[in-house]
């Protein structure tokens, strides 16, 4: 979406590219995006501010990792009907990987039902791979509009088909003050 918006890279002038051809292509996505919506696919997105999460993280020193409330909250909140399993896909780059492995194998090591019990395996993929692309889509647009303000079109389109949070330093506090991360 960077490159998209600043019309560099793969999106640069030099290759075809204007305002108005990734306004379609976003269009496009949009619609695909929607109409996968429709037939059980999720988009979760949240923003947490990063110089509010350090403030509270020096406040409670056992506060999870930025990386981990996110987490929380995207696969967390996933809504799977009980006799289905689920597969997610992480760019294998990003430390959310990481995170989501350390929840995810705790969880089933408790036993505690939901998302995780559920959850067949989770699969690194490249930065490339569509899902990665149309979840970088929907996380780009609503953390755009939410820390930014622009954009608004896009981001109205993007709350539309997802679910999303901002954690500022307020909804931190209230959900993570207490959380005792180790």
């Amino acid at each position: 979406m960077s490159d998209a918006m600043s019309l560099k890279g793969h999106f640069s002038r030099a290759r075809g590219w204007n305002e108005e051809k990734v306004n379609r292509l976003v269009v496009d996505l949009l619609k695909v995006m929607s109409d996968h919506n429709n037939h059980g696919f999720q988009f979760r997105s949240c923003t947490a501010l990063r110089d509010d999460y350090e403030r509270a993280k020096r406040e409670y020193p056992t506060l999870r990792p930025i990386e981990a409330i996110c987490v929380n909250y995207c696969v967390g909140g996933l809504a799977v009907p009980k006799d289905h399993e689920v597969m997610l896909y992480f760019d294998r780059g990003e430390p959310f990987m990481k995170q989501i492995n350390r929840v995810w194998l705790r969880q089933r090591r408790l036993r505690k039902p939901g998302w995780a019990q559920q959850t067949r395996n989770i699969i690194p993929v490249d930065s490339g791979t569509y899902a990665i692309q149309a979840a970088d889509f929907i996380a780009w647009s609503v953390n755009r509009e939410q820390t930014h303000g622009d954009y608004p079109q896009r981001a109205f389109s993007a709350k539309m088909i997802s679910d999303w949070k901002l954690y500022d330093y307020a909804a931190i506090v209230e959900r993570y003050a207490n959380d005792k991360w180790s």
